[in-house]
């Protein structure tokens, strides 16, 4: 029997890990890994005891992006279906009710950048690149780059990658913002655990409606973001997680008079 392409697995209580697993094939999607990914994202969203995502890869690569040898032989239908496929996955990700992070243990290229791209956070290891590749292979850029680059690098830097599709290190892109943190390839794996179960354990209709809040605000004037947030906020005012919290910060700090 093949090994699994995707494996799926609650790496603790609350976090759902995700890991590409075609290291042979540097983690390149293929249609079948396509499909296992639909399918578990929308698995991800929808269960309640998931509250966290994690999306990893086996082996010394996170993704060499779209499967050149099934895609040079694609037919029009092929390119078709692929397109639907990557389109559930990405917008499943950024739209992910609930937090997504991507651990990068070595380069992301092409569709594969997309994938980490859409997650809310990325940890790199040292070993990572970031790789845009497209116009190497006399190809457009797809998988949302053309939006996600210039919002998160601003246009310029994102031109210059796009253009010339050239690899950033680990280093460069936690200093152009595309990585959350740089650590050493023995550390990604604990780091990603520790962060992961800290957001599992916390308010979980705060940490979506921030979410909510910032893909909100990127497509709207800041009054309309403005307005946004108070209404989240007040939904939340009524809850029990805010309850429990302010009387529990009361109790810390607010001390009662001394008794006479």
């Amino acid at each position: 029997m093949p090994p699994d392409v995707l494996i799926q697995e609650f790496l603790a209580e609350g976090v759902l890990g995700l890991k590409l697993n075609r290291p042979e094939r540097r983690n390149a999607l293929n249609r079948e890994l396509r499909d296992r990914l639909v399918d578990a994202l929308a698995y991800a969203a929808r269960e309640p005891s998931v509250k966290v995502l994690v999306l990893s890869a086996s082996g010394p690569a996170f993704s060499a992006g779209a499967d050149l040898a099934e895609l040079s032989a694609a037919s029009d239908q092929d390119l078709q279906q692929a397109r639907a496929a990557y389109e559930l996955i990405l917008v499943g990700l950024r739209q992910m009710p609930k937090p997504t992070l991507a651990a990068l243990p070595g380069p992301a290229a092409g569709i594969g950048l997309s994938l980490a791209l859409a997650c809310d956070l990325r940890y790199a290891s040292t070993q990572s690149r970031l790789i845009p590749g497209f116009v190497n292979l006399a190809l457009m850029p797809d998988g949302g780059l053309t939006w996600i680059l210039p919002r998160l690098v601003g246009s310029g830097r994102a031109y210059e990658l796009l253009y010339t599709g050239r690899e950033l290190d680990a280093d460069e892109a936690l200093g152009w913002g595309l990585v959350n943190r740089v650590l050493a390839p023995p550390d990604l794996d604990a780091e990603i655990a520790a962060l992961a179960g800290r957001l599992s354990s916390g308010p979980q209709a705060v940490l979506g409606a921030i979410k909510r809040s910032i893909l909100h605000a990127s497509e709207v004037p800041w009054e309309e973001a403005l307005d946004f947030e108070f209404l989240l906020q007040s939904v939340q005012l009524s809850g029990p997680e805010f309850k429990s919290s302010a009387q529990a910060l009361a109790a810390r700090f607010v001390h009662p008079p001394a008794s006479s």
